[in-house]
């Protein structure tokens, strides 16, 4: 009995003692063990032979100026502050070589005042607002001392100051409308105004010694003058130069001297 037993023992020794030394497991069903960190997928990087330029970045600040700011069409001045808005004082005469004035500009009271001492002299002052060339410009004003000599209204001026329309009013009432072409002077050897028109307004109507009111239209072909709102309109229809945007007003002294041009109002507005 005892051998049958040994026999048994030893054959299973030798069944089990395999399979531990080949470190196989005893048992084949066993739990996965969980993944508690789980991990995206890592992409797959192709390398390429080809130059890529990487892109322009549209993150990065950068630092745009501002446009200018526009004046809106049309003005309406009283000469109570400063004239930032206004061109540079333009300047035409015969008899202040250089430009070299002795006539005096200033500001008071609500007003601007040219005290003239130059004589054949003619000076503007153009706003910096653009407008349509259909504009109507009106001033209150006065003429004091030689009265043959007066100031105008100005539109459809242009960017240069080569071209435009002006009423010239003198301080006794009589008044012109013209054209200003610089080229009739410059290629012409010509008198840069042409006189479209020429007239007296009634003494009832503009008021010689005071401050008058002048209303100069200049809507598509056809330019209009005004006093104190009543009495005639003056017209002149063949006003054919409409590319001027500009408005603005001036004096002008001829021989007689002095005078005093006051200025407490000027507008500019479009229809």
């Amino acid at each position: 009995m005892k051998k049958h037993l040994r026999f048994w023992l030893w054959a299973l020794i030798w069944t089990v003692f395999p399979l531990l030394a080949c470190n196989l497991p005893l048992s084949v069903s066993s739990e996965p063990t969980p993944d508690l960190f789980p991990s995206a997928p890592i992409p797959t990087v192709t390398i390429s032979s080809e130059t890529v330029m990487p892109p322009t970045s549209t993150f990065l600040p950068t630092h745009t100026l501002l446009p200018t700011p526009t004046l809106p069409p049309g003005f309406d001045e009283t000469f109570d502050a400063g004239l930032e808005n206004w061109k540079d004082l333009f300047i035409l005469t015969t008899r202040a070589p250089g430009g070299r004035l002795t006539s005096r500009i200033r500001q008071e009271r609500g007003a601007l005042v040219f005290e003239m001492q130059d004589a054949e002299t003619y000076l503007y002052r153009i706003h910096r607002s653009v407008m349509s060339p259909e504009m109507i410009v009106e001033a209150e004003v006065s003429v004091d001392g030689q009265k043959d000599n007066g100031f105008m209204l100005i539109c459809r001026a242009d960017e240069t100051l080569s071209n435009w329309y002006e009423a010239r009013v003198s301080g006794t009432g009589a008044f012109w409308i013209l054209r200003y072409d610089r080229a009739l002077k410059e290629r012409e050897k010509k008198n840069p105004y042409v006189q479209l028109l020429e007239a007296v307004a009634p003494p009832e109507v503009f008021r010689v010694g005071e401050t008058n009111r002048i209303r100069f239209s200049c809507l598509e072909n056809r330019l209009s003058l005004q006093f104190n709102d009543r009495g005639q309109v003056y017209l002149v229809e063949n006003a054919d130069w409409h590319q001027g945007a500009f408005a603005g007003f001036g004096v002008y002294t001829y021989e007689k001297l002095p005078v005093t041009v006051r200025f407490e109002q000027v507008r500019a507005s479009q229809p």
